[in-house]
């Protein structure tokens, strides 16, 4: 049963999330972004960028915070189509 929930917790690949199939985790990430398995809170590292947007102000809020906070315009905590219509645009 250890053995079981141990190989579960190591698959990369959902059944129901074929995407996950399509876009396997990179095996060379070790060389560029340090610890590519420990997930961050405030700030979203990548290949490119190992330590984040440079200059980036985090707030102190999660990566998931700061990409709500991108898209609720008004700030009231509610993300609207037309704030993510608005938000999209800003791209």
């Amino acid at each position: 049963m250890a053995v079981e929930m141990e190989r579960e917790s190591l698959i990369t690949e959902a059944y129901n999330a074929p995407v996950t199939a399509h876009r396997r985790v990179r095996n060379d990430l070790e060389t560029s972004l340090p610890k590519p398995y420990m997930a961050r809170a405030l700030k979203a590292p990548d290949t490119s960028h190992p330590h984040g947007t440079p200059g980036h102000r985090h707030y102190n809020l999660t990566v998931l915070q700061q990409h709500c906070a991108f898209f609720d315009r008004d700030g009231n905590g509610i993300v609207y189509p037309w704030e993510t219509f608005m938000g999209k645009k800003e791209f």
